[in-house]
């Protein structure tokens, strides 16, 4: 089972229930406490604060035995009193008898009743009752209850029980509101949501966990499924592919032949023999290419795109002034890329930026995404992201521009 926060808050916090019961002391209505109970009671309070449950537990008695007429207001006080000492004393099973009896009263607020069931709720679950401490946190919700931790109770029992619509339910509230925070959701609790959301058959919810594991929990085994995930996307276009391989190969995700020698061919096929010099530079290095049956074709296929590489190269400055003193965008897009493919993001941007400017019949948003990549190769992250996140949903282009927003941060 994943791993989530301790359990042992919940005897602290219930623990401090004698400083949230002190000004029930003093109320005035509807309920009231006799000053014979009031006066003891307030002697209680301060044994806790003092640190002295035993002492407090010992008074609880005693006002209990020399007042039989108690009112139900009288016994509520009473046996939330009883709860924060045995908490202090770490007996849970005591605790969740004293709060059980104090919410037969009927006594207690709508609020009180809430946080009271919380505390059931985990308590019960510290004492392994895990019916109970679903029944308890499942009071909760229905109350009104909006205690986050409740819901996280709720997930660990049902991943117990293999019940994965609890799972994914639950952290579909508790996932969003921590990032809405601006605190990072645990790693366990995403994973449980993905693995429950597989489990389900539902692909697009694994999708959104593994964005928010790649976003928040940066592994190479996340991104290279998500990578996947994203090439099998039913929009998915495949001249896309290209750049969902460079962004395996930006997070380090890219451990395959196969994907390696697919994107140098790939980078061949658009005119761009520099980068498949890096993708097979790339495999080489990491032991991956060069071994096998395969090693010869995959050193000749190096061989060619160095060849095809420099050429480039050496042409570049013509094909620029080309480029910029003519009115073909498209052109300037093209030479834009090369730039790029060769090291000269500062070179390629201001090509490319006036090519979307001109104006492109052919795809004008994948021009945006690459521009938003050589943006990034610039050091021009902010804006880069920004590009990113104006891409159209069309043709996979805004799944592929959040990933490399994620990727850019």
């Amino acid at each position: 089972m994943p791993q989530f926060p301790s359990l042992r808050s919940w005897s602290a916090r219930l623990a401090a229930l004698v400083f949230l019961c002190a000004p029930l002391v003093h109320a005035q209505v509807p309920d009231v406490l006799r000053p014979q109970v009031a006066t003891p009671l307030q002697a209680v309070q301060a044994l806790l604060t003092a640190g002295k449950p035993r002492d407090a537990i010992a008074s609880l008695r005693d006002v209990e035995n020399k007042i039989s007429d108690r009112s139900l207001y009288e016994t509520y006080m009473i046996e939330r009193l009883k709860a924060a000492a045995a908490a202090a004393l770490n007996d849970d099973a005591a605790a969740v008898t004293a709060l059980d009896m104090a919410l037969k009263t009927g006594k207690a607020t709508v609020e009180e009743r809430r946080t009271v069931l919380a505390q059931l709720a985990g308590l019960s679950l510290k004492l392994k009752d895990q019916d109970a401490a679903a029944r308890w946190a499942a009071a909760h919700l229905e109350a009104g209850g909006q205690d986050e931790s409740v819901r996280v109770i709720l997930v660990r029992v049902a991943l117990a029980k293999g019940d994965c619509k609890t799972v994914v339910d639950q952290l579909a509230v508790v996932l969003p509101a921590t990032e809405r925070r601006g605190e990072t959701p645990p790693e366990p609790q995403v994973r449980a949501s993905a693995a429950c959301h597989a489990k389900l058959g539902d692909d697009a919810g694994y999708y959104r966990d593994l964005e928010r594991l790649v976003r928040h929990h940066p592994r190479k085994e996340y991104w290279a499924d998500i990578v996947a995930r994203l090439q099998r996307l039913p929009d998915f276009a495949d001249r896309l592919m290209l750049d969902s391989l460079r962004l395996m190969k930006h997070v380090g995700a890219m451990e395959d032949a196969e994907d390696f020698m697919g994107a140098a061919q790939l980078a061949l096929r658009a005119a761009l023999p520099a980068q498949a010099v890096d993708f097979l530079k790339a495999g080489f290095d990491a032991g991956v290419l060069g071994k096998g049956a395969s090693a010869q074709a995959q050193r000749d296929l190096l061989a060619r795109a160095q060849r095809e590489a420099d050429t480039d190269k050496a042409q570049l400055p013509e094909a620029r002034r080309q480029a910029e003193t003519g009115r073909d965008a498209r052109q300037l897009l093209l030479v834009g890329l090369a730039a790029w493919s060769h090291g000269q993001a500062d070179v390629a941007a201001p090509l490319m930026q006036k090519a979307i400017a001109q104006g492109l019949t052919r795809e004008p948003d994948d021009a945006k995404l690459h521009l938003a990549l050589v943006l990034a190769s610039a050091g021009r992250r902010d804006e880069a992201r920004q590009l990113l996140g104006s891409l159209p949903a069309r043709d996979g282009l805004a799944a592929v521009g959040r990933l490399w927003a994620i990727a850019l941060r």
